[in-house]
């Protein structure tokens, strides 16, 4: 298959990683070590925020006494293991960045993953040395329900070429309605990625989407 992009920017939890069951999994320990059942809504409440914005939000929900840094610590002891050793890649998605890399497509990573996180998981899948850059949501503004983390995944891309990438000319890939629809936003063009944690999103998704794939082997 021939790529018609420049570019190709990948969310990693939920799209390159099958990595949402761990989080789930975290914040309902986290949770339960404070005495407070895990509501419903809450990990779709967070889908989109960094690091700090979900703490943030955290300790106002349930009136926390910790601070902001007490709890992003927290969950970062717990995920670390999660990432360095249990969690997987989604179907075909070795396989096509590795198609992509031989037609010379530039491949960014924007994540709210820190790099403590992201680093460990593309090195144990061997995928680490084709990404041109990896950003993360702690380096912009605000979080993916803002089109900041692209741009800026754009902006670092750009560097090395002699005429900048414009966002148009780059495909963002991700599993959340919220995600997608800041990327296009911000003028770029979007592939929803099935996940089964936003499975109640996936009509809209197909809808706010530029293009939808169950798996990556679509794509090959």
């Amino acid at each position: 298959m021939q790529y018609p992009w420049k570019a190709a920017i990948f969310d990693m939890d939920g799209t390159l990683a099958c990595s949402m069951g761990v989080w789930r999994k975290i914040d309902i320990q986290f949770l339960d070590k404070r005495g407070i059942v895990m509501p419903e809504d809450y990990g779709a409440a967070l889908r989109t925020m960094n690091y700090q914005e979900a703490a943030a939000y955290t300790i106002s929900r349930f009136s926390l006494q910790e601070t902001v840094p007490d709890v992003i610590r927290e969950w970062h002891e717990m995920a670390v293991f999660e990432y360095g050793h249990t969690i997987g890649l989604k179907d075909g998605a070795k396989e096509f960045i590795e198609a992509l890399r031989k037609q010379g497509v530039m491949i960014a990573l924007a994540t709210v993953s820190s790099r403590e996180l992201y680093e460990p998981f593309l090195q144990n899948k061997g995928i680490h040395q084709y990404f041109d850059v990896c950003v993360d949501t702690s380096q912009v503004q605000r979080g993916k329900g803002y089109p900041d983390v692209y741009l800026f995944a754009v902006q670092e891309l750009s560097r090395s070429l002699e005429h900048p990438l414009a966002p148009s000319d780059c495909i963002v890939f991700e599993d959340v309605l919220q995600a997608i629809q800041a990327a296009r936003k911000g003028g770029f063009q979007t592939c929803g990625v099935y996940d089964p944690s936003s499975g109640e999103e996936w009509a809209s998704i197909q809808r706010a989407a530029d293009m939808t794939v169950r798996n990556f082997m679509q794509l090959l």
